[in-house]
């Protein structure tokens, strides 16, 4: 949350640079759900 904050903060130079954020986010989300369901 805090990296978002800061790209929020300061005008990121590159366009879609916070959805990139966002998206990543969301798969790593994704990703960590996924191994905690196969570790049960």
């Amino acid at each position: 949350s805090i990296i978002i904050e800061e790209a929020e903060a300061g005008a990121p130079q590159i366009p879609g640079y916070e959805p990139l954020i966002v998206i990543g986010a969301t798969i790593i989300a994704y990703i960590g759900v996924v191994v905690v369901k196969k570790k049960k």
